[in-house]
């Protein structure tokens, strides 16, 4: 995010990883930046499932889900302007980032799953 106060916009803006010492999904003053991330280069779409725009740990390391009715990322698909097809190698030209409820993640590159998960890309 341009201002590291930001969070709740969009990925499009970029994002930051940081210690929400109160649980309230919002960077407070006092809150430690771990990370910053710049927006994706142009040509790099992100969709999130129902527009989530965060994800949320707990301190045990377990997802901590959706907090205060607000829907976490659970997937997150990333296009270019060559969309689902397959490229080089035999993946899709997409990436399909899935985060289970553990908080582990797995990137998903197989045309067909990415279609049945998502539909595809925008």
């Amino acid at each position: 995010m341009a201002d590291d106060a930001a969070c709740g916009g969009s990925f499009a803006n970029g994002w930051i990883v940081f210690v929400d010492t109160d649980g309230d999904i919002v960077h407070d003053v006092g809150e430690s930046v771990i990370r910053k991330f710049p927006a994706a280069p142009d040509g790099i779409a992100i969709t999130t499932n129902d527009d989530a725009n965060y994800f949320s740990y707990a301190p045990t390391g377990v997802g901590r889900g959706d907090v205060g009715g607000a829907a976490s990322v659970q997937t997150a698909l990333l296009c270019d302007d060559r969309g689902n097809v397959i490229a080089a190698g035999g993946s899709s030209a997409a990436r399909l980032l899935v985060l289970t409820p553990v908080g582990r993640s797995n990137v998903v590159r197989d045309v067909g799953q990415i279609d049945a998960t998502t539909g595809g890309c925008p």
